[in-house]
Parts: structure tokens; sequence; C-alpha cells
């Protein structure tokens, strides 16, 4: 049985573009979308991106060092020490 409405169904696929792949969207408290994907948000900075804004997002990016711990966080620990960390 599905638990939602075809017409819930409906919103959220032509409104989110929701199709197959998992997406995380984040409401205010008042009930409003703040983002339709946060999905990526919450894997690289996890709880620091609420509240899951686009200004938010650019702000977290614009701290960002570009380092080789950033784009190999959580691979291998081991990768670092390889590289000579």
């Amino acid at each position: 049985a599905n638990l939602l409405e075809p017409a819930v169904v409906k919103y959220i696929k032509e409104t989110w573009k929701f199709e197959k792949k998992t997406i995380l969207v984040t409401l205010d408290q008042q009930g409003k979308v703040t983002s339709t994907n946060a999905l990526h948000m919450m894997w690289i900075w996890r709880n620091r991106a609420y509240p899951f804004t686009s200004t938010k997002e650019e702000m977290l990016w614009r701290e960002e060092s570009w380092k080789l711990e950033l784009l190999v966080d959580n691979i291998d620990h081991n990768i670092l020490r390889w590289v000579g960390f």
C-alpha cells in the first residue's frame, strides 16, 4: 500500500525533481523548503550544515580549504600516511 496520496507523489516528482536517487528535502520551522536536496551538505559537513540553506552552503564552501584531507575523508585512513601527511 502506498502511504502517500497520488497528488503528493506527483508534487514531489515535479517540484523536487525526485526520480530514483535519494534526496533530502529540508524545511524551516514554518514548513518552507530551505533546500530541495541537502544530502550532499550532510555528507560533507554533517550538523555544521544546519539550517541547510544555499546561503549556509556558500559560507561553508568559502571557509573550506581545498586539501587532500577533504577529498579522501573516510575513504581509507592510511591514504594520508601513504602520501607523507
